[in-house]
């Protein structure tokens, strides 16, 4: 459980922080 868990926790801020890149991108397209 503690490995699965682990990892989870570390797919999750990597999600986070694609999600932040991705709203960048829209923004530099949108001419923000």
């Amino acid at each position: 459980m503690y490995l699965k868990y682990g990892k989870a926790g570390i797919s999750d801020e990597k999600e986070k922080e694609e999600q932040k890149r991705d709203e960048s991108k829209r923004q530099e397209l949108n001419g923000w």
